[in-house]
């Protein structure tokens, strides 16, 4: 079962490393094609005009590639893990928190709490929780609790 599992990974490595190396140069689309050396060809030799489908092919691939990364999202994965790491350094500094707006960083006019207990100004708060009307809430600058109320501090 061990083996099969390392047998698996291994041919999911190599498939990605052809994946790669197909994208860069347009030859053997896949590891099959590649471990045996098939290449598309025409059926009869006869055809005046050659049309070289390389090119096509590996287009094609770029645009599945890209359509399928845009529908990930990766840059919302990104910016949530990096959010996560800068709460995790910033943590030591949260004495000093109460005196500073999460979201403009200054000293809070009109002073309001979240309901995760962080200080917002007045507008800061308001205008982020208008803004997000449709889901009722947003995410907290400082610890990433969503936000959907305040009052006043």
């Amino acid at each position: 079962m061990q083996s099969l599992r390392c047998l698996t990974a291994v041919w999911s490595a190599l498939s990605l490393l052809n994946i790669l190396h197909f994208l860069a140069t347009g030859h053997y689309r896949t590891m099959t094609e590649r471990l045996l050396s098939l290449k598309p060809v025409y059926g009869s030799q006869s055809m005046r005009r050659f049309t070289n489908l390389f090119y096509l092919n590996q287009h094609m691939w770029w645009k599945t590639w890209a359509s399928l990364f845009a529908t990930l999202r990766i840059g919302k994965y990104l910016s949530r893990a990096l959010h996560t790491v800068m709460s995790v350094s910033s943590a030591d500094s949260s004495s000093i928190s109460d005196t500073i707006c999460c979201a403009c960083r200054s000293v809070p006019t009109l002073p309001q709490k979240s309901n995760c207990g962080h200080s917002y100004c007045y507008y800061c708060i308001k205008s982020r929780l208008a803004d997000s009307e449709a889901t009722g809430s947003f995410r907290c600058c400082r610890c990433g609790v969503a936000v959907h109320a305040c009052f006043p501090a």
